[in-house]
């Protein structure tokens, strides 16, 4: 009798044992797979401005058809949107869409949760720092994830270009290609979040070309002469470029492509490292861990001071990101790069 107690209390204690490593197992495998794999096998032809990587899917707006893939390309979604030719960015678990009318805010089932009347067409759109902008020929407007207005401004003078939102939201910067009198000019606006216009700077005989914020005060501008670390209204350093080809930046880094040569600076720009490119990348694309240039064939990443090179077999479209994460488009895929 004591001995099948014995076995009884083994059996229930290696029983329990079991489903404890069953659920470690499961718990490390989720921790794991935090981002989204990748899938193969889906329209996006050449629309890759309108896919989004969202944390277990990919998104595709093709129209007024909104779509989405979990990694089997299995579609685990498709819904109408009330917008033709729109554009679309997505943030973790959100989807932004904005034509000339409306800025749409889904969740990542594609379900309407809010609709913005917009005064102007968008041209551009875009998502950073836990806000939206919306870019206009002569109008800019950012709002937080939730679609509160952020700030906005209207240039009587030339064309918006560029534009960021700091990492609180505190700021929005925008940028605005002007001429006058023959002569080409850059206008940089920051607005505070009351939408006070704090400064108007004009940068004669250069074009702006980037804009980022790095921290809520701190923002990067890049023209075709030089780029600058702002601080609120102050320049606080600047360095000549000869040709920018890309341009991205971190919480801590500038990474251009200059002539032929990858550069890497940091804030005070101090010149981290150097490095002669054998391929003619056109574009970068950065995370705080990890950086990767890349053309239509080709791409690098980045790692220990030094770029390995590799060559895809299929036309890059873009490459998205996503966290610390990096993501080939392709006209018919998305690849998550290892």
């Amino acid at each position: 009798m004591n001995y099948n107690k014995k076995i009884n209390k083994k059996k229930i204690i290696l029983s329990f044992s079991l489903i404890i490593l069953i659920f470690l197992t499961l718990f490390i495998v989720a921790k794991l797979r935090t981002t989204f794999p990748g899938v193969e096998g889906i329209s996006i032809d050449n629309n890759a401005e309108n896919v989004g990587i969202l944390k277990d899917r990919v998104v595709v707006l093709d129209g007024n058809t909104l779509r989405g893939y979990n990694e089997k390309a299995s579609e685990v979604f498709s819904t109408k949107i009330p917008l033709e030719q729109g554009k679309m960015v997505t943030s973790q678990d959100k989807i932004y869409i904005a034509d000339s009318k409306k800025l749409l805010i889904l969740d990542k089932k594609g379900k309407l949760s809010k609709e913005i009347e917009l005064p102007m067409t968008c041209k551009y759109l875009d998502f950073e720092n836990n806000g939206v902008i919306v870019q206009g020929e002569t109008m800019q407007i950012a709002f937080n994830e939730e679609g509160k207005t952020l700030g906005s401004v209207v240039s009587d003078e030339g064309m918006m270009s560029e534009n960021s939102i700091s990492s609180k939201g505190t700021y929005t910067v925008f940028s605005s290609l002007n001429i006058e009198n023959n002569r080409i000019y850059s206008s940089l606006y920051l607005i505070d979040k009351k939408g006070n216009q704090v400064m108007k700077q004009n940068l004669y005989d250069e074009i702006i070309e980037f804009i980022k914020f790095v921290s809520d005060e701190k923002y990067i501008v890049a023209t075709n002469n030089h780029i600058y670390v702002f601080k609120k209204e102050a320049i606080e350093g600047q360095v000549n470029v000869n040709n920018l080809k890309a341009i991205d930046v971190t919480d801590n880094y500038i990474f251009i492509i200059d002539e032929d040569d990858l550069l890497i600076y940091d804030f005070n720009f101090k010149q981290i490292d150097k490095i002669s490119l054998k391929t003619e990348y056109k574009k970068i694309k950065a995370t705080n861990k990890n950086l990767v240039l890349y053309n239509d064939k080709n791409f690098a990443k980045y790692e220990a001071g030094k770029l390995n090179d590799s060559t895809s077999t299929r036309e890059i479209q873009d490459i998205k990101t996503f966290k610390n994460n990096f993501y080939l488009i392709f006209e018919d895929g998305v690849e998550k790069i290892n």
